[in-house]
């Protein structure tokens, strides 16, 4: 793993300089407006700005589409497509879903959860924003989920609250749920919860009904979730889809329909989950590109 001590441009730093010392020219602010292969030369001619730049080998790492503001493009796509590659259809991960299922008053609070995905469990905080959720537990499951598609988060990860109702029922009826010690969800979240059941929070349990009870439980353990649409590119951690890796190889990340045309990191259909997997899959794939040419 990576850490910083102030930020990342540290990490960033360190990378330009070992890419100085190693040789390599970096130039910014270069707009490729053409690429052309010359099978008989075997060298790649590129227009940039106004120069014509040649070269043996040509690496794409140009990433996937997230992140816009920091130059994020479909650049690397319309390479790869250009010279016959496939492209999986792509879109944002490790994203913030959007939904209508919780109201803005919510934003800003915070709790750990368990979310159940296609049979994937994350188990990590919830973050309500102000047009849906967020949060590492999010993120991650955001990865495997469908729009439409509803998944399961329990909001109580650690306990079974019908059990708690019924058994509070049964020994200390005149206990409200504001004074159980075992509930752990915030305030607002829990009012929230309440009101779709028509039930007060000072309301001693043992006067609630059976199904009082199940509906409540339900809610929190087993809450049913769907979203419209994620927070998008701007917001997304990595991109889902890219390049298919059928058509470049695994050891050396070379395409195999164009020799020297080598692509690497998140532009190809590769996506981690949260955790620093998606930078150790770039650097991973940069590294044996480099391998390969040395």
């Amino acid at each position: 793993q990576q850490f910083c001590q102030k930020s990342s441009k540290d990490i960033l730093k360190m990378l330009l300089n070992l890419a100085l010392q190693n040789g390599c020219q970096i130039q910014g602010r270069s707009n490729i407006t053409k690429i052309i292969y010359d099978a008989q030369a075997q060298q790649f001619h590129l227009k940039v700005n106004k120069e014509n730049w040649i070269c043996k080998n040509l690496v794409i790492a140009t990433g996937g589409i997230s992140y816009p503001t920091l130059g994020a493009t479909e650049f690397g796509y319309q390479i790869a497509k250009q010279f016959g590659h496939k492209i999986i259809p792509y879109s944002p991960a490790l994203v913030g879903l959007q939904s209508k299922q919780f109201p803005s008053e919510l934003s800003g609070t915070s709790l750990p959860v368990k979310i159940i995905v296609q049979n994937k469990v994350y188990e990590d905080d919830l973050l309500f924003t102000y047009k849906g959720i967020s949060g590492p537990a999010v993120l991650s499951a955001s990865l495997y989920s469908q729009k439409d598609e509803s998944f399961t988060i329990n909001f109580l990860p650690n306990s079974d609250m019908q059990e708690i109702l019924t058994n509070t029922k049964q020994d200390f009826p005149k206990v409200s749920l504001a004074q159980l010690e075992e509930l752990t969800i915030p305030k607002k979240l829990l009012n929230f919860f309440l009101d779709q059941c028509n039930i007060e929070l000072t309301k001693n349990i043992g006067e609630w009904s059976n199904q009082n009870i199940i509906q409540l439980s339900n809610l929190i353990n087993n809450f049913s979730f769907t979203f419209f649409a994620t927070d998008g590119v701007q917001k997304a951690e990595v991109t889902r889809g890219g390049i298919d890796t059928n058509e470049v190889s695994s050891k050396n990340m070379e395409s195999q329909k164009q020799p020297g045309l080598f692509f690497i990191g998140e532009v190809l259909d590769v996506t981690g989950e949260l955790g620093g997997f998606n930078l150790h899959w770039s650097w991973a794939s940069g590294y044996a590109a480099g391998i390969a040419q040395s």
